[in-house]
């Protein structure tokens, strides 16, 4: 049965993946792909690697402090080269679940490790809806501009934005003893947070909102390079792009997801006409993909062989 439901899920995220491809994509066409690839400037690639590299070591530096957090104090080294591998499994697992296996070599205690992983991925995602609320008041001013699926955002970006706060500004030692058992263990779960109750949750939740905050202006720029869409505008579009992302975890890779998100809103935010839009987000994409995730993971692959053959 394990089987059939391993191959059942594969087979579902191959076809979310598909879905969101061709979506993204069916609008595309070659000429526009070459005139958005001729715009490619060596300055700016060079900063979106930069800002790239700046990102993995701010999020091992957080993962350093969920861990430290969590009462398992490790190098900067050990945190990098688990947060690479991390990369490598979250690469080929939908909603990065495999992630959750990243830090197996630092403790023995599995389901200490993957909720270390879970807390550290829950700030990233809380950081993320911040910024979107913030963006998504700017966006969406204009009741006039909402359409489609943009319609729902709004409220789902707030409440969520709002469950986050609650979850990580709330206490909740004072009412486990009031709670049915199950609940009791959900709590239990809760209180293990770094919540911004403590320093070291406010530690984390500030290089979280860093960590967003320079892949943001990273995804503007490369869709400032293909595009020659604005800075503004590219991090208007960043900004409410990754937060929608958010409720749609399940591509490889957020292949699909991401051009979608991207062109979802870049075709309200700029002049640039329709027909490249496509093309401009999924060079952007394909960049993003490639500096933040490809090359971590090819990273934390190699590094893990290297060890394997020496040890």
């Amino acid at each position: 049965m394990r089987r059939v439901g391993a191959l059942g899920f594969l087979v579902f995220k191959l076809a979310v993946t598909g879905l969101f491809v061709y979506i993204a994509n069916r609008s595309l066409h070659e000429t526009d792909l070459s005139l958005v690839l001729g715009r490619m400037r060596m300055s700016s690639v060079v900063v979106v690697v930069i800002l790239g590299l700046l990102g993995v070591i701010i999020h091992t530096h957080r993962w350093r402090l969920v861990l430290r957090a969590r009462e398992t104090d490790v190098s900067f080294g050990a945190a990098l080269k688990t947060f690479l591998w991390g990369n490598a499994l979250a690469f080929v697992t939908p909603a990065r679940i495999g992630e959750l296996a990243r830090g197996l070599e630092l403790t023995e205690e599995k389901a200490s490790t993957a909720l270390s992983v879970a807390v550290d991925k829950v700030f990233v995602v809380g950081a993320t809806l911040l910024f979107g609320s913030v963006a998504t008041v700017l966006y969406f001013s204009d009741a006039g501009a909402l359409g489609g699926i943009q319609r729902f955002f709004p409220p789902i970006q707030f409440v969520s934005a709002g469950l986050f706060l609650l979850l990580f500004s709330f206490h909740p030692a004072g009412i486990r003893g009031r709670l049915f058992p199950f609940a009791r263990r959900l709590v239990k779960w809760w209180h293990a947070f770094p919540g911004i109750h403590c320093a070291t949750g406010r530690q984390v939740f500030l290089w979280s909102m860093m960590a967003h905050l320079v892949l943001i202006v990273q995804t503007a720029i490369a869709l400032d390079m293909f595009g020659n869409a604005g800075f503004l505008p590219g991090i208007k579009t960043a900004t409410l792009a990754y937060s929608f992302m958010v409720f749609f975890p399940f591509s490889i890779a957020n292949m699909g997801v991401r051009e979608y998100a991207f062109s979802l809103f870049l075709s309200g935010s700029s002049s640039i006409s329709s027909s490249e839009v496509a093309a401009i987000c999924l060079g952007a994409s394909g960049a993003i993909m490639l500096v933040n995730m490809l090359l971590p993971a090819v990273a934390g692959v190699l590094w893990e062989l290297i060890d394997g053959r020496w040890n």
